[in-house]
Formats: C-alpha cells, structure tokens, sequence
C-alpha cells in the first residue's frame, strides 16, 4: 500500500573463494568488479553471507566497508541468541 517501502535489488555474492598462495589483491579486486556491475546495473547494495567461523573472510569483507545487515540478519532475532552460524553482510 502507501507508504510501503519497495524490497531494494541488490547484487548478491553467492560465493567466492580464493586460494591462498594467489589471493595478493585477487578478491578485493573481485569484489570491486562486483559492485562496480551491480551499480552499473542499478543495485548499489551488495549483499553476501559468511559463516561466523571463517574469521579471516569476516575480517576481509570488514576492511572492504561491509557490515551485517540488521534488516536481513536473523542472528539476534532468534529466541536462542546466535543460533545462525552466518552473518548476512552488505555494503552500499
């Protein structure tokens, strides 16, 4: 109805992985390329999941400026607290 705000497309990034002896920039530049398509597409937002145990990717996608997405993360809506073992991040 009015006022209902329209869902915003976004790239999404199902999944990306990068081998270590070759990574020296390879991923950042990859998801450059990604945001790069998706603004060239109209989607600014890129929206990607990464599992809470891969603290390096956490830490990865965190240097590049993406952050959980409080409006799609289900961690701390869920009655036990931290029972999703995955972040939804997403950067604009």
């Amino acid at each position: 109805g009015a006022g209902e705000k329209k869902p915003q497309e976004c790239a999404y990034v199902y999944e990306i992985q990068v081998a270590p002896g070759i990574r020296c920039g390879l991923g950042r530049r990859m998801m450059e390329l990604v945001e790069l398509c998706g603004r060239h597409e109209g989607m600014p937002k890129v929206t990607l999941t990464v599992f809470k145990a891969n603290l390096s990717a956490v830490r990865f996608y965190a240097k590049l400026g993406y952050l959980i997405d409080s409006a799609i993360d289900p961690n701390g809506e869920d009655e036990e607290e931290g029972a999703f073992d995955y972040f939804i991040l997403s950067k604009l």
